[in-house]
């Protein structure tokens, strides 16, 4: 989105009514916890930290149109 000089704003919104984010679920977390090995586990939290990353260094306006709650990293990108 930064180096597409066609964009000119990016707008978050989610696809359903009742919420935009639930946050973690930290069964699940757990649950991958053990059935991935810890290189694994490393990449992809990196991947999901550079997406984090890119959206709030990106300076292109962001504009958020979130409906229904935001928790966890929702939350987050709601504020």
């Amino acid at each position: 989105m930064d180096a597409n000089d066609e964009i000119g704003r990016v707008i978050l919104n989610g696809a359903v009514k009742r919420a935009f984010s639930a946050g973690g679920d930290i069964q699940e977390q757990r649950e991958k916890d053990l059935m991935f090995m810890q290189e694994e586990l490393d990449t992809r939290s990196a991947v999901r930290y550079r997406g984090s990353y890119e959206i709030s260094a990106c300076p292109k306006p962001i504009i958020g149109m979130m409906k229904g709650l935001a928790y966890g990293g929702g939350a987050v990108l709601s504020s």
